[in-house]
């Protein structure tokens, strides 16, 4: 019969949050397990890896907004579909950016914070998603687009601009 748990995966998640802000994402998993009072192998029963525990703690969003997109293709007018999604992707990386840059202002970097290997990053999901809706657009014939991955990178890229400006330079 297993033993029965006495520490709660909240008490774990508050311990890691604590750490990821004081250390950033490279803070080892051994001291999160001191700071909860575990074994680092009770972290990885609960979590199987350290972005998953890292997610938990900091309330990484994830870009839930893509699943809605493949309906989109030829719904509408294009203008109110891009704008849609413009919406959307803005309101995910408000949510998401302040929460990575506590990250890297730790010492703490971009690539630590969303690739461990174990999953494609929210970042490189979004870009893909797009590319993918501007593809299928463009095969019903209501987007001309020659090269969609970059036409992505150029539409994502330019919201991103815009949230961190937002986030630095509020009236901007």
């Amino acid at each position: 019969m297993p033993r029965p748990i006495t520490i709660s995966t909240e008490h774990i998640v508050e311990c890691a949050r604590a750490q990821f802000l004081s250390n950033g994402f490279t803070v080892p998993t051994s001291a999160i397990a001191s700071a909860a009072g575990i074994s680092e192998g009770t972290i990885f029963k609960r979590f199987p890896t350290k972005l998953a525990l890292f997610a938990a703690a900091m309330g990484l969003p994830e870009p839930r907004f893509l699943e809605a997109m493949p309906g989109r293709v030829g719904d509408g007018e294009i203008a109110d579909q891009l704008r849609l999604l413009g919406t959307e992707i803005y309101d995910f990386y408000s949510e998401l950016m302040p929460r990575v840059m506590m990250t890297i202002s730790k010492g703490g970097n971009l690539e630590q914070a969303f690739s461990d290997g174990s999953c494609v990053p929210p970042p490189v999901l979004v870009i893909q998603g797009v590319m993918r809706y501007f593809e299928a657009e463009e095969e019903t014939g209501r987007l001309r687009c020659n090269h969609p991955e970059l036409a992505a990178r150029m539409f994502v890229g330019t919201i991103v601009h815009s949230v961190l400006l937002k986030l630095r330079i509020p009236n901007a």
